[in-house]
């Protein structure tokens, strides 16, 4: 593959059999782990905003990436990030500071990763979804194509920024809004343009706006007649 790019000479650290694609730039303080990919003009370690208030006294924080990751053309990826192994991504992605992600997690085209959240293992992100400033994201979620989770409950304020919790083994339909604060609970489903204001209890669907709970998941039946259209629905 191509040279991986310094710009400013920084020392960074590349485990055996990492590809690094032409153009990308991998800045100082960055591990990537052994049989790593990263596509065409990415940057992994972006300096964080205070470089451009003091550039010759910045250190940059650690970034660290586990093995076997792909991150694909044009992502960016700040530094002070840690991720796992197996993480895979679209192309453009962007994934700030001092956000922690778990192992196999995959996050699609366009999606934006705000500062501090933290995505915990086997997440599945779709294309062009935001997730905000201290969201947490728990195990095996999944987040359809276009979601908005929001942190500001009333803007801009900015002194109470707090993102969703979503709940493990949740799935939140393409193009729905979940509000701040709200508690998306393990097991549930938000249908697809749902604006979330409340708290979602366990192992429910909601639907509307505003979103209401209309039945548990265990009781959505396919149309088509598959016996199991959500792991929750073999549950008694």
């Amino acid at each position: 593959g191509g040279t991986p790019r310094q710009g400013d000479f920084a020392r960074f650290d590349l485990d055996g059999d990492v590809h690094v694609d032409a153009g990308a730039i991998i800045r100082a303080g960055v591990k990537i782990g052994e049989g790593s990919y990263v596509g065409p003009y990415c940057i992994i370690g972006e300096r964080l905003s205070s470089y451009y208030e003091d550039p010759k006294g910045y250190m940059n924080p650690k970034t660290r990436i586990g093995r076997q990751t792909v991150i694909r053309s044009h992502s960016v990826v700040y530094a002070s990030v840690t991720i796992g192994e197996r993480f895979v991504t679209g192309s453009r992605v962007f994934i700030r500071e001092r956000t922690i992600i778990g192992d196999n997690v995959v996050i699609g085209t366009l999606t934006e990763v705000m500062p501090d959240c933290v995505i915990e293992g086997g997440v599945r992100i779709h294309s062009g979804v935001f997730v905000p400033e201290r969201t947490h994201i728990k195990e095996n979620a999944r987040l359809f194509p276009h979601v908005v989770l929001t942190n500001d409950l009333h803007p801009p304020c900015g002194k109470c920024l707090t993102g969703p919790t979503v709940g493990e083994g949740s799935v939140i339909g393409a193009a729905a809004v979940v509000l701040p604060h709200v508690v998306v609970g393990s097991g549930s489903l938000i249908a697809a343009g749902a604006i979330v204001v409340e708290n979602v209890p366990p192992e429910t669907l909601v639907v509307g706006v505003p979103a209401r709970v209309v039945k548990k998941v265990r009781e959505i039946k396919c149309r088509w007649g598959c016996k199991s259209p959500y792991p929750w629905s073999q549950q008694k």
